[in-house]
């Protein structure tokens, strides 16, 4: 924990005078204020109050350090789902409103994902860029979980979906919305677009991203990672049981 301890040093205080973990009114009511009385991760109105650093390892009762979050989002951020980095930037950048919060529901017996051509089947993480994994899938009990990131040119999270709950920006025009289906665009920059739907007895995922500035580009015939021209080019192939099916190392690199 001491690479936490120094990054949130300014929310904790180990020798802190709070015997407590009742919040005082006036903390919950300046949070919930603040946040709009709405999940600041997905703008449910709905909410419990989040210590962003834990209250059992210093985390303070303070309105820096709370967060309003919806009780779906809150169980996903203490199983690691969501990432406190991006916790910490939604408590200056959260305004009213501003995602819509949605579902994918999947028949369950299609466990099979198709991204620009390539299949996977039973692979955890189906594209990792630099480390970070963009398109992810389990199976529990029968049933498949997909978890998405989608990110804009200055490296914003635009799109986020974790085991098939999701939330985009209200500035997102939804072109299709219906069980099976998801579609969205950017109003103000079409180059943003995402598509996940189910065609017969598979999931096919479709759109337009970047990350670290590097544009990633699916349509359904391959998957295109680098600027145009300079392009990683992938098409067509299929992964099975394995833990990781495209990993992109840079630029001019990946395996698959």
């Amino acid at each position: 924990m001491g690479n936490k301890n120094n990054r949130f040093s300014d929310l904790t205080n180990f020798k802190r005078n709070e015997k407590s973990r009742y919040i005082p009114v006036a903390v919950q009511r300046e949070v919930s204020t603040r946040h709009f009385f709405e999940c600041a991760w997905d703008s449910t109105p709905i909410t419990h109050q989040h210590h962003i650093f834990e209250y059992a390892q210093g985390g303070l009762h303070t309105p820096e350090n709370l967060i309003l979050l919806c009780p779906n989002c809150h169980d996903q951020v203490h199983k690691g789902e969501i990432p406190i980095d991006e916790l910490i930037k939604r408590k200056s950048t959260h305004m009213r409103g501003d995602r819509f919060p949605g579902l994918l529901l999947t028949n369950t017996e299609n466990h099979l994902i198709r991204i620009g051509g390539s299949s996977f089947l039973n692979v955890q993480d189906a594209l990792i860029v630099l480390d970070e994994p963009m398109i992810s899938l389990r199976i529990e009990n029968g049933r498949l979980f997909l978890s998405v990131r989608f990110y804009n040119k200055k490296g914003d999270l635009i799109f986020w979906m974790s085991r098939n709950r999701y939330w985009a920006p209200s500035s997102f025009r939804i072109l299709t919305s219906r069980p099976g289906e998801i579609r969205i665009i950017d109003r103000a920059d079409t180059d943003h677009y995402l598509r996940i739907w189910e065609n017969g007895k598979s999931i096919c995922i479709t759109g337009n991203s970047y990350f670290k500035g590097i544009p990633i580009k699916i349509d359904e015939r391959k998957i295109a990672i680098g600027p145009e021209g300079e392009a990683n080019i992938i098409v067509g192939g299929g992964v099975i049981n394995r833990p990781f099916g495209i990993v992109v190392h840079a630029l001019n690199g990946f395996r698959h």
